[in-house]
């Protein structure tokens, strides 16, 4: 039996990745531990047929001592750390708390790890606008900080550095799921600037498909989850979803609020292309299905399944 630690899982890449190993192996057992803040949802976990082969605590990162246990009374082989206050917006506005989560509760969770000292690997979630670091917000300088600490200790890793990321059991704040709920219920879309800025967009199967060919193969180091065709603007994202929903033939200005970007809440990643390590797991398999329009469609009938 293979022994999984997941932090934060019952946040959205958390429960996308727990229902898909479950489904996918047979001989996994996981440790789920989430202090449950306000995007957790531990409903969402599909444990039909698997009861016997999860736990989860709901406990914090911050609990040193607690995770040091759990981590020997489990006996834990590997380590995927997705606990992470993510929100940018929310970050200006708490950036003391987004400190502590992101960068003293990993601490936290290295220094029990490193006492432990059996871990076979640990899998840290971050972020590509690390990439473009001359316009870091205060979320992403934690995610940064957190990158640094983590390669100064001698713990087998692969940090994955992941896009904007969408699909169901997504937090309503999230861009898309914000941008569905408003069309769903009338309302205009919300952007901030020009929405001209690029960002790079990535459904939820294929990062975790990333995540489980990290885990399960010999790789260490970077991974940075982008290429070429995963690049949008937020103008070219918020139309796909208004005609989806509204049909083809609606005016997109119709539907859009434009309002002033003080905050630089949305970086511009224009200059990045194509990632120079995504090359680690496509040689393993990992295939990003770049077919934006039908996994959108996908998600908006998720979403309209709660109107």
């Amino acid at each position: 039996m293979i022994n999984i630690l997941i932090t934060g899982g019952c946040g959205f890449i958390g429960i996308n990745l727990i229902n898909h190993l479950f489904k996918s192996y047979d001989n996994i057992f996981i440790l789920n531990i989430d202090k449950l803040n306000y995007p957790s949802n531990i409903n969402f976990i599909n444990l039909s047929d698997y009861q016997d082969r999860y736990k989860f605590i709901p406990i914090s990162i911050l609990e040193n001592d607690s995770i040091y246990s759990l981590l020997s009374e489990f006996d834990i082989n590997y380590v995927i750390h997705c606990a992470s206050s993510s929100h940018i917006d929310n970050s200006f506005n708490n950036s003391i708390n987004f400190s502590i989560d992101n960068y003293i509760g990993t601490h936290y969770l290295l220094e029990a790890i490193q006492k432990y000292g059996k871990l076979t690997k640990f899998i840290h979630l971050s972020n590509i606008e690390l990439i473009n670091d001359n316009n870091l917000n205060p979320y992403s300088a934690t995610k940064l900080a957190t990158e640094i600490l983590i390669k100064s200790y001698n713990i087998s890793h692969v940090i994955i550095r992941l896009p904007v990321v969408f699909g169901k059991y997504q937090y309503h704040q999230k861009l898309v799921p914000s941008f569905i709920n408003r069309i769903l219920h009338n309302d205009k879309i919300i952007i901030y600037g020009n929405g001209n800025n690029y960002i790079h967009l990535v459904y939820i199967q294929d990062i975790i498909n990333a995540i489980s060919i990290c885990l399960f193969n010999d790789i260490i180091g970077n991974i940075s989850i982008y290429s070429s065709h995963s690049k949008y603007s937020i103008n070219d994202i918020a139309s796909m979803i208004i005609k989806i929903i509204k049909g083809n033939d609606v005016n997109i200005n119709d539907w859009i609020t434009f309002i002033n970007d003080d905050k630089n809440l949305i970086n511009n990643l224009d200059n990045l292309n194509n990632s120079d390590d995504l090359y680690k797991i496509e040689k393993l398999g990992f295939i990003n299905s770049n077919d934006l329009t039908q996994n959108l469609i996908t998600t908006i009938d998720y979403y309209s399944s709660f109107i």
